[in-house]
């Protein structure tokens, strides 16, 4: 079942609010310790879930289609997955195949610090996502998890990660956003700390003048053919800005491979700078969230997905912006789902976690505790 409506006004904005001030380090040209900026980070609203009764005035006039009748795709069994790994929700996933790639933030070195993640591997058969043990990679000191995206370069199969804990408290306990994004590939049983991969640093600087737009607060990433899309949310003069930003991914990838260094820096490597395809520059208040927070990001050669809502939202909404101008272009309201039974499931107060997208279906995660998930798609035309 489908029909429209349009955004109510009471709708509500979804903040984090610190009672203290904290402090965020971080790199905009350098990936050194010694050359951090420090940067005041009081009263932030970094798109999370504690909602207020401010009125999410950005999506106001969004059309978001209702669909009651999602198709149930697959159940991950996460009965073997080593309890090291079952801390947190899923955060992202890839489907390639017959394989279901998520990642599942951690805390692996034991520092007790929950910034890191792993990729785990299943294997998918009638319905199911299945999982063996010793089929993980991870990375450390990385943050969140919410990325994962997959693309092969000169015959090699990478995964788009996250990498460098931007370390904040966000009022609700630390949530370790990444502050850099890194290629990596999956090998069974590999540990990394994020220093050791290749990455790409400074996304204040990751637009069309190459100038600094502000300090990266959290970052996320996805590609469409030899496109790849960068979400930075930023902050400058005490104003939250989104900043998606569009490159060459060979291009990116030729950058990466050709440098001595482990990183490379928007703010200064000219390939990276030549890679550039363009620029959506926004303030956070003005930019389409829907529900007003941040659960997954896709990409198509000319739009953005971006998934939000948490189990305080009524139900989780997908939207699709142009990726020129980052406009809105439509949107979805899943309102349920029908299971592998044929029995439709209420998506009421469900959290959507990650996005993936086929050339005609959208899928994405419905996650309610550490060991239930289900992905579930909607077609691509809905939007």
């Amino acid at each position: 079942m489908q029909y429209s409506i349009t955004t109510p006004d009471d709708d509500v904005e979804h903040a984090e609010i610190y009672d203290e001030t904290y402090a965020v380090l971080e790199d905009e040209a350098s990936d050194s310790d010694e050359s951090q900026l420090i940067y005041d980070c009081s009263e932030h609203d970094i798109e999370a879930d504690t909602p207020l009764s401010t009125p999410d005035i950005a999506n106001i006039n969004e059309t978001y289609t209702i669909v009651s009748d999602a198709a149930q795709v697959m159940t991950v069994n996460m009965s073997n997955v080593e309890s090291v790994f079952k801390v947190r929700r899923m955060q992202e996933f890839h489907i390639k195949s017959n394989e279901l790639y998520i990642t599942e933030r951690c805390d692996y070195d034991g520092d007790n610090s929950q910034d890191d993640f792993a990729i785990l591997k299943f294997t998918i058969s009638n319905g199911v996502a299945n999982y063996t043990s010793g089929n993980y990679t991870v990375i450390k000191n990385a943050g969140h998890g919410e990325t994962l995206d997959c693309y092969t370069y000169n015959n090699t199969y990478y995964f788009l990660v996250g990498c460098k804990d931007a370390d904040m408290d966000l009022g609700t306990g630390y949530d370790h956003y990444a502050l850099q994004i890194g290629r990596v590939e999956f090998s069974a049983g590999a540990v990394y700390n994020y220093s050791s991969i290749k990455r790409l640093t400074g996304f204040g600087y990751a637009n069309q003048n190459n100038v600094n737009n502000g300090t990266p607060l959290r970052v996320a990433a996805a590609t469409s053919g030899d496109k790849i899309v960068f979400r930075a949310l930023l902050e400058k003069n005490s104003v939250k800005y989104v900043q998606y930003s569009t490159y060459s991914l060979s291009a990116v990838n030729n950058a990466l491979s050709n440098s001595a260094s482990s990183y490379i820096s928007f703010a200064s490597d000219s390939t990276l700078q030549g890679a550039h395809l363009s620029t959506v520059y926004t303030t956070l208040a003005s930019s389409v969230r829907p529900r007003a927070s941040f659960q997954g990001i896709e990409a198509s050669p000319s739009s953005i997905y971006i998934a939000g809502g948490v189990e305080t939202d009524a139900y989780p909404r997908i939207a699709s912006i142009s990726m020129t101008n980052g406009s809105f272009i439509g949107g979805v309201e899943i309102r349920g789902y029908v299971n592998q039974n044929g029995i439709t499931v209420s998506c009421a107060n469900k959290e959507i976690e990650g996005l993936y997208r086929t050339s005609d279906k959208i899928y994405f995660g419905i996650v309610t505790s550490i060991s239930n998930i289900v992905i579930v798609s909607v077609n691509a035309s809905d939007f």
